[in-house]
């Protein structure tokens, strides 16, 4: 019994962080013939602080030419040395990636790899399974001290 209690607490509070899981998002803040700025967040409006960047060129997309972190608002700088589309990869070393495609100064497509955003009747739902998980260890500890004091008598 008290094996199948452990178990649902631990399911109870272990899958609900994992369903709410969230995504990434790229966009370009600062776009010009100099100076590119790209922000990385999380799509709970977090910054991906220190995430690890790679910066492809338009020569050479497959080979990255600049590589660093994000700082502490999730920004990273570059300046192109050419013209034409420029692919910046952000990691954060716990699964979140995302990518965008900058030509020359504007972004061309921000493609991120997002978890889905949890519906609201699912979450809803969740929550009342908490409350039920709970209440019902709740109510069989009371039956338990019952059941000890009558035998106690």
């Amino acid at each position: 019994m008290k094996q199948v209690i452990f178990r649902a607490v631990l399911y109870t509070l272990v899958f609900p962080a994992v369903i709410a899981a969230h995504g990434v998002e790229a966009s370009l803040i600062e776009g010009g013939t100099l100076n590119q700025t790209v922000r990385f967040n999380y799509s709970t409006g977090e910054s991906m602080i220190y995430a690890r960047i790679c910066v492809y060129p338009p020569s050479t997309p497959d080979t990255d030419v600049l590589q660093g972190t994000t700082d502490r608002n999730g920004l990273f700088s570059f300046t192109p040395d050419e013209a034409g589309l420029w692919r910046v990869t952000a990691e954060d070393g716990m699964g979140h990636k995302s990518e965008i495609a900058i030509e020359a100064g504007q972004p061309v497509a921000a493609a991120s790899h997002e978890a889905r955003r949890m519906p609201l009747l699912f979450a809803v739902f969740l929550g009342l399974s908490l409350i039920a998980n709970v209440w019902l260890l709740w109510y069989f500890f009371l039956k338990k001290m019952q059941r000890r004091v009558l035998c106690a008598h």
